[in-house]
């Protein structure tokens, strides 16, 4: 995924049949999707295999379970809802056709769009309060002198 990022001014990820299983995790990590329509998508949860001592395999299957669920969730994070995630991880697998992809590739786009604003304005309103608090550092105190008689 490193290489899809790092490629991301230049990746468009065209999905022409069937983008199943890791395809689909590499077709929605590129920042640009393009989808014909036939095409179709099928997300579900990681299948692998492990050998060896029993707390060689346990610490194997602990280990790739947390890594995938990672990797899924970033990719997969608004495109899923958080139910369908959920669904997916205990093992449901979920099909979409071609307007369903494009409908919920639009709709990921707003909430990522939300997201990068809400973010920039929480980063505009702590400089704004940062300042503020500096010039309140800076403001000279007033001291009041009592008359005496």
């Amino acid at each position: 995924m490193v290489i899809v990022r790092l490629l991301s001014i230049w990746l468009i990820v065209c999905i022409d049949g069937v983008a199943a299983s890791a395809a689909s995790l590499i077709a929605l990590a590129a920042p640009s999707v393009a989808v014909s329509p036939y095409a179709s998508m099928m997300i579900h949860a990681a299948t692998f295999g492990a050998f060896g001592k029993q707390s060689d395999v346990i610490s194997h299957a602990s280990f790739v379970d947390k890594q995938v669920k990672g990797l899924m969730h970033d990719i997969y994070k608004d495109f899923l809802t958080e139910e369908e995630f959920q669904e997916v991880i205990v093992g449901r697998e979920i099909w979409f056709d071609a307007e369903e992809i494009i409908a919920r590739l639009k709709r990921r786009a707003e909430l990522q769009e939300q997201r990068a604003k809400a973010e920039e304005e929480a980063q505009v309103a702590a400089l704004l309060a940062e300042e503020q608090q500096e010039a309140e550092v800076e403001k000279p105190k007033r001291t009041t002198r009592r008359k005496t008689k």
